[in-house]
């Protein structure tokens, strides 16, 4: 089974509801990837590797399923060691890291990030990344700029669906799944990130790993409803 090393800022999410007003505090940033993980594969070894700690505010619109947010994501800084026995790296929002240096320290093994909304600083490292996640709302720069500057695969995901390329293919999923109205998403980005990890197990094609990657994000923020 595959040793995941997730890097990236710990968050604590002030999140509140647009239509009550009401806030509640949740951890974030690497607590949703480490949290999909442990949900879908629970002898997993997961390793935790915060760059630092910062804090969201995030107003959530349930009604539409969506959500806007503003950070400070390196409120605490911290030195990252690379986990050298993890077969799969995943940096998490790896343009709000303040040192991408350690990156350059991973000798083996597939990594993969993605990017979160702000400035988009640190994007030659994704000479790096064989498969980049990104958020259709989330993308200020063009795909096809994305998919020059990575090494593998980039995946633009959405509610229901992906475009994915390494530049010299194209695959292109709509309504994969099902548009769930009033879901709260906060955090399914990053669930997906971990969904299409433990995919990659289970097929060798990019199409059926983004395919499965979608219905186990949707289930588990429905079973997250319950």
């Amino acid at each position: 089974m595959t040793r995941v090393a997730l890097y990236g800022n710990l968050v604590v999410d002030r999140v509140i509801d647009q239509s009550t007003f009401v806030e509640t505090k949740k951890l974030g940033g690497i607590a949703n990837a480490w949290r999909a993980l442990r949900l879908l594969s629970p002898d997993r070894h997961v390793s935790l590797l915060p760059t630092s700690l910062g804090e969201a505010l995030v107003l959530s619109d349930l009604h539409n399923s969506a959500r806007t947010s503003r950070a400070c994501m390196n409120i605490k800084l911290n030195s990252v060691h690379v986990d050298i026995e993890a077969s799969w790296h995943h940096i998490m929002y790896l343009n709000s890291i303040h040192d991408l240096e350690f990156l350059k320290h991973i000798k083996s093994g597939t990594i993969s990030a993605d990017i979160t909304t702000g400035t988009l600083k640190g994007l030659d490292y994704l000479k790096y990344v064989d498969y980049l996640f990104v958020s259709d709302e989330d993308v200020s720069i063009t795909f096809d700029e994305l998919v020059r500057k990575t090494k593998g695969w980039v995946i633009m995901h959405s509610a229901t669906g992906s475009v994915c390329s390494n530049g010299k293919e194209t695959i292109t999923l709509n309504d994969v799944v099902k548009y769930v109205p009033n879901l709260n998403v906060l955090g399914a980005g990053d669930t997906f990130a971990s969904a299409f990890i433990t995919s990659s197990e289970e097929s060798s094609s990019v199409e059926d790993m983004v395919r499965e990657a979608h219905n186990k994000t949707t289930r588990i923020l429905l079973e997250g409803e319950k």
